[in-house]
């Protein structure tokens, strides 16, 4: 049979013991915490660059598939090659239909288009209607994180070419051969800091 007189409490050394295990358990469910917040951060991120990549990539093969016909080249008022593999800036210039007019404002049915690839890896789309030209220009940021951007031109021969329209063509003005000619497919890579490659083929013709 107990007594009272036997009971006791916590000596110092043993309280002090106690609290530096809840301190280590504390410090390591921090850290754990920590690392989860950062992978899912990191997780994020990547997220994001994915989905701003799959854009970047369906809005080129989308101006790539939306170059004029011939016939619709009568009113160019850019008076510029329909597809310019080497223009002044960036990595290519083009002139594309079909964009939608939601608003119904008079404008041309034609938009010139500036693909670029900026200091600090963000490629950038810049597009204008009418002779605007880099003046009225749109800019939008497409992706970040971009280190190479490359695009290369097959002609109807099978031949692959780094600029278009090739340089055999002569010039580049309307009623020149160059002007009108588009290549049979346009292979375009990108090459993304955090998520690796990406090469697509887009047919033409």
């Amino acid at each position: 049979m107990s007594r009272i007189g036997d009971a006791r409490g916590f000596t110092l050394l043993e309280a002090l013991l106690a609290l530096a295990i809840v301190a280590l358990l504390g410090v390591g469910a921090y850290g754990l915490l920590a690392a989860t917040a950062r992978f899912e951060d990191g997780a994020l991120a990547r997220q994001r660059s994915v989905a701003a990549l799959q854009r970047t990539v369906r809005l080129l093969e989308e101006d790539l598939a939306a170059l004029p016909a011939r016939w619709q080249l009568r009113a160019d008022p850019f008076a510029e090659p329909v597809l310019d593999g080497a223009p002044p800036r960036g990595a290519v210039a083009l002139t594309r239909v079909g964009v939608s007019n939601s608003l119904g404002r008079a404008r041309s049915r034609l938009q010139r288009v500036l693909w670029e690839l900026e200091d600090g890896g963000v490629l950038t789309r810049h597009a204008a209607f009418g002779a605007a030209g880099a003046q009225g220009a749109v800019r939008r940021v497409l992706a970040e994180g971009v280190g190479e951007f490359a695009l290369r031109y097959l002609d109807e021969h099978g031949v692959w070419h780094a600029t278009w329209p090739p340089p055999a063509t002569g010039g580049e003005r309307p009623g020149m051969p160059g002007y009108e000619r588009v290549p049979v497919a346009v292979e375009f890579r990108l090459l993304h800091a955090g998520i690796g490659e990406v090469v697509r083929v887009v047919a033409l013709r």
